[in-house]
């Protein structure tokens, strides 16, 4: 997710000057996703047979039943769902990895980070690099949606963006999903490359602008309208 900061760039002139730039503002779209529709994204198969990093960004509004971040169209395992307030990893041979005492709580917004190193899988707060769940796994790891898994079941309901699957796959897209969509199906654009993906019962009217506050604690991410006001935990 961006960040608002302020930028001190010096000039390189005869006076040896230089100038602040302040942003205080970051404005993007984000996309929500309503269980009760089944909304959510196919990509191209990605892969992780060792060791892998992979980071998203996650705001959950109601999981009262699984909601679904990752999953794979074949079945229940390769997915990863907040569960209640837990976070749980499962790989291709079904091991799952949990988090344990209330992890991940509804309406606040997280940036979620995965890494495998050798056999040993973490899951953190990229924020604020607190460790949420950790445990073993040597099989693969092969997803292929994002927000549902097999049968369009347990879709996510909140807000998804930032998939990041950075290193250790077969590809690493980038996918911000803050596209306006339209024609209710559209292209899920890889910003890295061409792993580009598809967009399923999305339209236009589920995406729309949020400014970042960082004026606040924690910060929130606001609507225009300021309806809808999203806090980021850690911040």
């Amino acid at each position: 997710m961006a960040l608002t900061s302020s930028i001190t760039q010096p000039i390189f002139s005869s006076l040896f000057s230089s100038i602040i730039v302040n942003i205080d503002e970051v404005i993007r779209n984000y996309t929500l996703l309503t269980a009760g529709a089944a909304q959510y994204f196919t990509i191209q198969t990605r892969t992780a047979a060792g060791p892998f990093e992979w980071q998203g960004d996650v705001f959950c509004s109601e999981s009262s039943t699984p909601r679904m971040i990752l999953g794979n169209s074949s079945g229940a395992a390769n997915s990863m769902w907040i569960d209640g307030q837990d976070i749980r990893l499962r790989d291709n041979a079904g091991a799952t990895i949990s988090s344990a005492g209330d992890k991940l709580l509804n309406n606040k917004f997280y940036t979620l980070s995965i890494k495998r190193l050798g056999t040993t899988v973490t899951i953190k707060n990229a924020i604020t690099n607190e460790v949420l769940a950790a445990g073993t796994s040597s099989a693969s790891y092969i997803f292929n949606r994002i927000g549902i898994r097999e049968s369009s079941a347990f879709p996510f309901n909140g807000y998804l963006a930032n998939v990041h699957f950075i290193s250790g796959f077969d590809a690493n897209p980038l996918y911000k999903i803050d596209e306006t969509w339209a024609n209710g199906s559209a292209v899920l654009v890889d910003s890295n490359g061409s792993a580009n993906g598809t967009a399923v019962n999305i339209d236009a009217d589920d995406s729309q602008p949020f400014t970042r506050n960082n004026d606040v604690s924690p910060n929130v991410l606001v609507n225009n309208d300021g309806s809808i006001s999203l806090p980021i935990a850690g911040t």
